[in-house]
């Protein structure tokens, strides 16, 4: 089967899965990791200093009322010009790209050819497909680039292109990234919010 598929032309698409590349590297997970944990550690120290400090300043309840809605907003204000900015760095970097990818699969291999690049794989090195939203994602043994395919891309259905790989391959991984989960989002907004507290509460009482 032949197919091919063009980044310009599948923007939302192709930003999916170079999210998905960004979010998931070991690298970015530890930095991710290390900035949040100092950030909890200054944000801590600092908001305990300030209440332990002003604890018997009349208009005390006001000031929490007012810092509460200062992060509120300052954390509405970060996410959404991150967002935007994000969106504008992917298309410039990986969405306007003038190429086409070209996809060739036979019973026995798989290749993709752009004017960049050219991979061929035999089927049995495929250790995983990773479904997101947007699309597949075909990783193989051997080989540091991975394999996007955007599910609209395909010339027939996805769960049939799947299975078409596991049969020649019994070793094949089928997985589902799902992405940034709001249970994730909620887990952040409570962690923020019960440090703030326990912050506070220490600052005004000890």
């Amino acid at each position: 089967m032949n197919f091919k598929f063009s980044p310009s032309k599948n923007e939302f698409k192709y930003r999916a899965y170079i999210n998905y590349r960004t979010v998931n590297t070991v690298v970015n997970k530890i930095y991710i990791s290390c900035v949040k944990l100092l950030g909890y550690i200054l944000a801590f120290i600092n908001i305990f200093k300030f209440f332990n400090k002003y604890k018997f300043d009349p208009n005390i309840t006001t000031v929490i009322l007012a810092i509460t809605v200062t992060v509120i907003f300052i954390y509405l204000l970060i996410y959404l010009l991150g967002k935007r900015t994000e969106m504008k760095k992917y298309k410039k970097e990986f969405v306007d790209i003038d190429t086409i990818y070209s996809f060739k699969m036979d019973e026995c291999t798989i290749c993709r050819e752009n004017k960049y690049s050219y991979i061929e794989a035999p089927l049995k090195s495929i250790t995983e497909i990773i479904k997101i939203h947007s699309g597949l994602i075909i990783k193989l043994r051997d080989i540091k680039e991975d394999i996007f395919i955007p599910s609209k891309s395909l010339p027939i259905e996805e769960k049939e292109f799947i299975h078409y790989i596991e049969d020649k391959n019994m070793e094949l991984e089928v997985k589902e990234y799902k992405g940034v989960s709001n249970k994730k989002l909620f887990k952040l907004f409570l962690e923020v919010y019960g440090l703030l507290i326990v912050a506070t509460i220490l600052g005004l009482i000890l």
